[in-house]
């Protein structure tokens, strides 16, 4: 089936340079493109909105497991085990399988905790509804970028048909939540381990506490920060992608972020020429190709951990092949 999209935008690309002229339409190949741009406040919000869910979590863990109830646990559970070191063979036998006090209260704090996961993350739930909005956000975003594209080369805004975007944003949803939804299953587990290791290796309810606010504080900054901003800037790669590709926009130039917390690895990439088709390759002047190094291969603006990266979309090809029918046409 033909590329609907692809036809359309060649045959306004070559209405709008048929009417430049042939000294303009040299002038347009050396002009600038657009980036399209990173959705760093998308990214953000969605963050602060992360970060205020788990705060749900860890402010239940700081108010059930206080100071003073680790204390307690510590002090009960040397009690015992001063009781059954005095005991005769025979309890001191039985006590193996007798199931520590304070797990009896560290079992319904974790109840409680996955309680709240269900209801956190549940259908229709705040959860749910934000990893929808923010894929919409970052959807939108991207449109908004394109448009800026299309104006700057086709004069007009060109707004395509993507029946793909609704399955691409609905799996990047349901990937968003499955993370989301484990990490708050790992938080559970660590949480439980951490308290009942702690009790029963000697540690204090000091040192327990810091185990637990370390533990808190990668939960509701670190992590949900990460989950954001990584997958945000996949959601965004991805799309830009598709719709580059739909309207026959086969490259573009690498462009990171520009700033200190750029990797070396994809810093090499910045002003490669790359192809959407084989994100193996990459060149400095769109003609002669040379493999990546072994770390970007595969990757595309965005795709990889925490990658801020962005597009230039050359058009270098496209104008090429334009020009040269219409000049073709006019002889």
């Amino acid at each position: 089936m033909p590329n609907q999209n692809k036809q359309l935008f060649e045959q306004m690309l070559k209405m709008r340079r048929k009417a430049m002229g042939a000294g303009n339409r040299k002038k347009s190949r050396i002009s600038k493109m657009p980036v399209m741009l990173y959705p760093l406040a998308v990214e953000r919000s969605y963050g602060k909105a992360l970060t205020k869910i788990f705060k749900d979590f860890t402010d239940l863990v700081n108010s059930e497991i206080s100071k003073e109830v680790l204390e307690n646990w510590i002090q009960e559970y040397k009690q015992d085990r001063a009781d059954i070191a005095n005991s005769n063979p025979v309890a001191r036998f039985f006590a193996v399988f007798k199931k520590d006090a304070f797990l009896e209260d560290l079992t319904t704090i974790i109840s409680g905790l996955k309680l709240k996961s269900s209801s956190l993350f549940s259908s229709g739930s705040p959860a749910r509804q934000l990893v929808s909005n923010t894929s919409i956000n970052t959807a939108d975003f991207g449109k908004r970028q394109f448009l800026k594209f299309s104006k700057k080369v086709l004069g007009v805004d060109f707004i395509p048909d993507e029946p793909w975007e609704q399955k691409a944003i609905d799996s990047w949803s349901q990937d968003n939540y499955n993370l989301i939804t484990n990490l708050a299953d790992e938080y559970i587990k660590k949480i439980n381990n951490k308290v009942s290791e702690g009790v029963r290796f000697g540690k204090s309810a000091d040192e327990i506490r810091k185990d637990l606010k370390k533990i808190n504080k990668n939960i509701s900054g670190y992590r949900a920060k990460l989950i954001a901003r990584d997958q945000t800037g996949k959601l965004n790669g991805e799309l830009t992608k598709r719709r580059m590709e739909d309207v026959g926009v086969e490259k573009y130039t690498w462009l990171t972020a520009g700033d200190e917390r750029v990797r070396p690895d994809h810093r090499k990439m910045s002003n490669k020429i790359c192809r959407w088709d084989n994100s193996n390759v990459y060149s400095d002047d769109g003609k002669n190709w040379t493999s990546r190094p072994s770390s970007m291969q595969g990757l595309i603006p965005g795709q990889d951990i925490q990658c801020r990266c962005t597009a230039i979309p050359n058009m270098d090809d496209l104008y090429e092949e334009i020009d040269n029918q219409i000049i073709k046409e006019a002889a």
